[in-house]
């Protein structure tokens, strides 16, 4: 009961964290999501979190059978969502320095968020096949 609850948080974490990511390009592709980008940036930092956390403790508690693949998209789209903590933080003692670290750092991360998030809503959709029939599917 409690692996298919975290199962289920899994399928939750993919799919928001895969929407949020992934939200620029589908954004230019349906003007009607332009409406709720407030709502989109206010949520990253905590949904990013909540990614982490959930691929993270899936990983851990080693049901890899079903859940690795959807584990690892929510952590990698968690962190790319978390980056606005970067506007928290300095990552060295010059500031000049610390800014062209997180202007890298970002930029890399921008670069990949759209497969990501594409690929982390995805898995989402298969993960939520697999839970609904009943989780004999490998490493979705």
């Amino acid at each position: 009961m409690f692996s298919m609850l975290i199962s289920i948080l899994l399928f939750f974490s993919c799919l928001l964290s895969g929407f949020l990511v992934s939200y620029p390009y589908l954004s230019e592709k349906f003007h009607q999501l332009g409406d709720i980008q407030g709502i989109v940036e206010n949520s990253k930092l905590y949904v990013g979190i909540y990614s982490v956390v959930i691929g993270l403790y899936s990983l851990i508690r080693g049901d890899f059978y079903a859940d690795l693949i959807p584990s690892l998209l929510s952590i990698c789209s968690g962190l790319i969502l978390a980056t606005v903590i970067f506007n928290y933080i300095n990552l060295s003692k010059d500031n000049n320095t610390s800014d062209d670290r997180k202007n890298k750092i970002q930029t890399a991360l921008e670069h990949y968020s759209t497969p990501i998030g594409l690929a982390t809503l995805l898995f989402a959709i298969i993960h939520l096949i697999d839970i609904i029939a009943g989780g004999k599917n490998p490493i979705i």
